[in-house]
């Protein structure tokens, strides 16, 4: 599934309108380059603690961390749009910091 920005193109293997998954990967292309990210809801990251808290997992459940993260209100192809939207046209210099370039 692609999602095309004005200037960037979202690649996503999963398609978000069928997903119920509250966390997804994705790749950025984006000025040349090809970045990876991956986008959780407050609720995704609240399922891994609570499962981490029973398995013994990230201290029981008492953290949680990722790199190339952001976290979004819902997870959906308009918010995921608007969300990179946003960071490259009003915070361009954010792209190489938030997630990491691949190609």
């Amino acid at each position: 599934m692609f999602i095309t920005g004005h200037n960037f193109t979202i690649e996503i293997y999963k398609n978000l309108l069928l997903s119920e998954q509250d966390d997804i990967e994705f790749y950025l292309h984006y000025k040349g380059k090809v970045y990876f990210g991956w986008a959780f809801t407050i609720k995704a990251i609240y399922s891994i603690m609570e499962k981490d808290k029973h398995t013994g997992e990230s201290a029981n459940g008492n953290f949680f961390w990722a790199t190339d993260m952001i976290i979004v209100r819902e997870m959906n192809e308009k918010i995921l749009l608007e969300t990179i939207n946003h960071i490259i046209n009003k915070e361009p210099e954010l792209v190489d910091h938030m997630f990491s370039i691949i190609k």
